[in-house]
Protein backbone atom coordinates (compact mmCIF):
# COMPACT_ATOMS: atom_id res chain seq x y z
CA UNK A 1 0.00 0.00 0.00
CA UNK A 2 2.58 2.25 0.66
CA UNK A 3 3.58 2.10 -2.70
CA UNK A 4 1.17 3.98 -4.56
CA UNK A 5 1.79 7.04 -1.93
CA UNK A 6 5.40 6.99 -2.71
CA UNK A 7 5.34 7.07 -6.96
CA UNK A 8 2.79 9.96 -6.55
CA UNK A 9 5.30 11.99 -3.88
CA UNK A 10 8.05 11.28 -6.28
CA UNK A 11 6.13 12.74 -9.36
CA UNK A 12 5.08 15.42 -7.36
CA UNK A 13 8.90 16.00 -6.42
CA UNK A 14 10.03 15.68 -10.16
CA UNK A 15 7.67 18.15 -11.69
CA UNK A 16 8.81 20.41 -8.98
CA UNK A 17 12.34 20.01 -9.77
CA UNK A 18 11.41 20.63 -13.69
CA UNK A 19 9.37 23.82 -12.85
CA UNK A 20 12.61 24.65 -11.38
CA UNK A 21 14.98 24.58 -14.56
CA UNK A 22 13.52 27.48 -16.86
CA UNK A 23 15.59 30.40 -17.40
CA UNK A 24 14.13 33.55 -16.80
CA UNK A 25 13.30 35.62 -20.11
CA UNK A 26 15.26 38.60 -21.15
CA UNK A 27 12.88 41.55 -22.14
CA UNK A 28 14.44 43.77 -24.34
CA UNK A 29 12.62 47.69 -23.78
CA UNK A 30 12.70 50.20 -26.67
CA UNK A 31 13.26 53.57 -25.18
CA UNK A 32 12.53 56.03 -28.07
CA UNK A 33 9.40 54.91 -28.07
CA UNK A 34 9.00 55.25 -24.29
CA UNK A 35 10.69 58.79 -24.10
CA UNK A 36 8.38 60.27 -27.07
CA UNK A 37 5.03 58.62 -25.18
CA UNK A 38 6.20 60.56 -22.28
CA UNK A 39 7.05 63.68 -24.49
CA UNK A 40 3.70 63.33 -25.60
CA UNK A 41 1.50 62.74 -22.82
CA UNK A 42 3.14 66.23 -21.45
CA UNK A 43 2.24 68.04 -24.99
CA UNK A 44 -1.17 66.59 -24.87
CA UNK A 45 -1.66 68.01 -21.60
CA UNK A 46 -0.89 71.39 -22.55
CA UNK A 47 -3.22 71.24 -25.43
CA UNK A 48 -6.20 70.39 -23.49
CA UNK A 49 -5.86 73.29 -21.14
CA UNK A 50 -5.14 75.62 -23.50
CA UNK A 51 -8.13 74.40 -25.75
CA UNK A 52 -10.49 73.92 -22.77
CA UNK A 53 -11.88 70.43 -23.65
CA UNK A 54 -13.88 69.48 -21.29
CA UNK A 55 -13.13 68.12 -17.81
CA UNK A 56 -14.93 64.84 -18.61
CA UNK A 57 -11.78 64.30 -21.41
CA UNK A 58 -9.02 62.60 -19.51
CA UNK A 59 -5.51 63.77 -20.99
CA UNK A 60 -4.71 59.76 -20.59
CA UNK A 61 -7.61 58.82 -22.70
CA UNK A 62 -6.54 61.55 -25.53
CA UNK A 63 -2.73 60.08 -25.42
CA UNK A 64 -4.47 56.38 -25.66
CA UNK A 65 -6.28 57.64 -28.66
CA UNK A 66 -3.35 59.16 -30.60
CA UNK A 67 -1.10 55.06 -30.07
CA UNK A 68 -4.60 53.15 -31.72
CA UNK A 69 -4.62 55.98 -34.38
CA UNK A 70 -1.20 54.58 -35.46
Amino acid sequence: MPEPFLNFFQAYTICKQQTRTTVAKIVETNMPKLVVFKNNRKMLRDISRLDSISQFVHVDVIAFLHRIRE
